[in-house]
């Protein structure tokens, strides 16, 4: 992430650098991965940004049944954030 003998950021890190703060550095490498592999930008980010910060377990079930998808909690979440 950052070059050795060095207070310059790799590629990696450059990349690293332009993402919202995950709380941690494997689930923002995660973010990343999924960006690369996935082409998903937004859901991504979505996801990492919902998941840093709340219980998903009880939100999980106060969603209505409108929103909830059989595909499982990240599409449902997906569901509540592309209403938002």
């Amino acid at each position: 992430i950052i070059k050795k003998n060095s207070n310059e950021f790799t590629t990696y890190g450059k990349l690293l650098a332009k993402l919202p703060d995950f709380g941690s550095l494997p689930m923002t490498r995660c973010v990343l991965a999924a960006l690369r592999t996935y082409t998903c930008g937004r859901d991504i980010i979505c996801l990492a940004s919902i998941l840093s910060v709340l219980n998903t377990t009880n939100l999980l079930k106060q969603i209505p049944q409108r929103f909830k998808s059989s595909d499982g909690d990240f599409m449902t979440l997906l569901n509540v954030m592309n209403e938002i």
